[in-house]
């Protein structure tokens, strides 16, 4: 079995577990972990979780004072998505001082 599956089988078997708990905060916290390439928005999340509106933005609100989700606008991400993408766009930020940096450099050795 390659790692990916058993990552997925072990991810479904947790999700699966935590359903069966009921806690509606930590349903919805795994599906935000899992769901790396989206940013649902509270709809989608009323989708697959089976629960009602006004639980679901309780639920969001907890999830958000414990640091745990984060939205922007109407879209919801984990913390861990989050801080991902804010890594990358400093880095790439980063590269592009670096880029224009030595652009500079350049431009500059060329003139003298």
């Amino acid at each position: 079995m390659k790692t990916s599956e058993i990552c997925k089988e072990y991810f479904s078997h947790n999700a699966l577990k935590i359903k069966e708990k009921g806690e509606l905060k930590d349903i919805i916290e795994e599906y935000l972990k899992r769901n790396l390439k989206n940013y649902p928005n509270i709809k989608e999340i009323m989708s697959y979780s089976g629960a009602h509106e006004e639980d679901v933005k309780r639920a969001l609100e907890t999830l958000i004072s414990e640091d745990k989700v984060f939205i922007i606008g109407n879209m919801y991400m984990h913390i861990n998505q989050y801080n991902k993408l804010k890594e990358n766009t400093i880095l790439e930020q980063e590269g592009s001082i670096c880029r224009r940096s030595i652009l500079k450099v350049l431009i500059l050795e060329n003139l003298f």
